[in-house]
């Protein structure tokens, strides 16, 4: 089996309580944005966008794989009672690449980007903890799946390199696990 299908598999099977196939969508258009509403009032699951918008994560797909997404926000965690944490909102993932991703698309100033990216770590260390534990007690792994986590930001925000950007980046990656990006596309 594929390694793509099998974490489909282990998802629907780790997750039993979920609706993991009623959110689980696919992609294999060579290019493609996850997108989300910009108001923050507005409570609603990510989705795919298949026309070019400057207002989302671009998915670049030049071998046009499939690639999944799975909305964690509003759909994952739609019946979990037991989790009252921070959430991230999707994953996306394909063959290779498992991916958190959390949009802070109406960060519009360097300023605002700073306060939100603190958040933001958290709200993926969370759901990446809660997928770890998750995957242990079940004894499942990520399948030699290399791990990341996205916060996406409006593209006029970046780049935002700087000294402390590379520590942040190193100690979530002892946190977690994880490779943390703060950037607004992902190739496949």
């Amino acid at each position: 089996m594929k390694r793509d299908k099998a974490m489909v598999a282990q998802l629907t099977e780790v997750f039993s309580q979920q609706a993991i196939q009623a959110c689980l969508e696919t992609e294999s258009q060579a290019c493609f944005y996850i997108c989300d509403s910009l108001h923050d009032d507005v409570n609603e699951k990510t989705f795919i966008v298949t026309t070019e918008t400057e207002q989302g994560f671009k998915i670049i797909n030049s071998q046009q794989k499939t690639i999944y997404h799975l909305p964690i926000d509003h759909c994952f965690f739609e019946h979990v009672t037991m989790y009252q944490g921070k959430r991230c909102d999707c994953i996306i993932f394909d063959d290779t690449y498992f991916c958190f991703v959390e949009l802070k698309l109406n960060v519009i100033s360097y300023r605002k980007a700073t306060d939100k990216a603190d958040e933001t770590r958290k709200q993926l260390g969370a759901v990446i903890e809660y997928f770890k534990n998750s995957f242990q007690t079940a004894t499942k792994d990520f399948l030699a799946y290399n791990l990341e986590a996205y916060i996406v930001m409006q593209s006029r925000i970046y780049p935002r390199h700087r000294a402390r950007l590379n520590l942040i980046q190193g100690r979530f990656l002892e946190l977690y696990g994880v490779k943390l990006f703060e950037k607004n596309e992902k190739e496949f």
